[in-house]
């Protein structure tokens, strides 16, 4: 069912069905959980259901329970090269005003509002985990850092793009009421299209603090020895915003505003 419903978030014709769906996907997200903690003991303990079904096809997780082993019927799952193209996307869409487009950006920007919100619920309880136990395992498999390890996506451009995103949304949100006609703000398009731009920037907020907290605990783990080099290496998030914002200045103003 989760896959199934997937598929028509992806594929549906009409902004209803998309909004419908994503909440659906939501819900069943609360219901049937991935991750989750318990509290049986003296501290949480956390669950991982390896045979749940994710959005994310990452490395060996070819899997959900609906998918099983055939890979032919995966298309429609995210992996790191896929996520990474969703964000250039988005910021290509920004910069159109056609109509059509404009629906396709909103569905754009919900398929990412969950992508994140799929991330954050697979990447909070493991965090909470690791302050417990301090087994780098717990971080080190979780779909963000796995998401992010991968050489399919180049971290400085994604990055980029998000702070793309972050400086046109902001922009947006603060231009859109006063900017547009009253005839325009009755159209339901217009208003969709300016609150889902607020949970895009919301969104592209909550991916950065991830990331930041991610890096901290890759340091930390660095410290005590947790970590080896299968683990990998990237820049820290914090660096490449910095040097983005350092040669891009139009930039510093929305993204210290958000």
């Amino acid at each position: 069912m989760y896959d199934a419903v997937f598929q028509i978030f992806q594929s549906s014709s009409s902004l209803e069905l998309t909004i419908a769906s994503f909440h659906l996907l939501m819900e069943l997200g609360k219901q049937y959980p991935r991750v989750y903690l318990t509290n049986s003991g003296s501290h949480p303990t956390i669950v991982i259901v390896k045979e749940s079904w994710s959005p994310f096809l990452l490395g060996n997780n070819v899997a959900s329970g609906e998918l099983g082993r055939n890979t032919s019927r995966s298309d429609h799952l995210f992996d790191s090269l896929r996520f990474s193209l969703l964000t250039e996307a988005m910021v290509e869409a920004s910069n159109d005003t056609g109509a059509n487009n404009g629906l396709k950006h909103i569905e754009n920007m919900v398929l990412f509002q969950y992508l994140v919100r799929t991330l954050e619920a697979d990447f909070v309880p493991r965090h909470i985990a690791y302050k417990e136990s301090l087994d780098w395992v717990i971080i080190r498999e979780s779909v963000l850092s796995v998401l992010l390890g991968s050489r399919k996506l180049v971290f400085k451009m994604f990055v980029k793009n998000c702070i793309s995103l972050l400086n046109q949304h902001q922009r947006e949100v603060e231009d859109d009421i006063s900017s547009k006609s009253a005839s325009d703000l009755d159209s339901s398009l217009t208003f969709s299209l300016l609150e889902f731009e607020r949970e895009a920037l919301i969104s592209v907020k909550k991916l950065f603090i991830m990331v930041i907290n991610l890096d901290l605990i890759r340091k930390e783990a660095d410290k005590l020895g947790l970590t080896s080099r299968a683990d990998g290496l990237r820049n820290p998030i914090l660096e490449v915003i910095l040097e983005e914002l350092t040669y891009n200045t139009i930039y510093l103003s929305p993204f210290l505003l958000v």
